[in-house]
């Protein structure tokens, strides 16, 4: 994973994956979410534990359970478009579509 990083890969984590991004030392100054019952070793290492489905921060996603599917992977589909066109694209509830060129989405909280 450290490897991963220092090549500047994305790092996806979800449920109990966090704990092998905590152990590398990957999540000290990274919002991040997963399964909340190891949310201590986020905080413990670093990290801050946000209480949402799906959360981005940077090159590195993360999900709390198999059920935050939706939200994690649209997220990951983000990076994706991004990464292909150099510009963000995500559609509203109206079905239209948003580019944003900052990386990050103005439809993000």
């Amino acid at each position: 994973m450290r490897d991963f990083d220092k090549q500047e890969k994305w790092l996806f984590s979800i449920c109990h994956g966090i704990q092998v991004l905590a152990a590398a030392g990957l999540t000290k100054g990274k919002n991040v979410t997963c399964y909340e019952h190891v949310k201590f070793e986020v905080e413990s290492t670093g990290g801050k534990w946000i209480d949402k489905q799906a959360v981005r921060d940077g090159r590195m996603v993360t999900g709390q359970t198999w059920q935050s599917h939706p939200d994690f992977y649209r997220e990951v589909m983000e990076l994706s478009y991004y990464r292909d066109f150099g510009t963000s694209l995500i559609s509203n509830n109206f079905g239209h579509s948003l580019p944003v060129t900052n990386n990050r989405s103005p439809l993000a909280s």
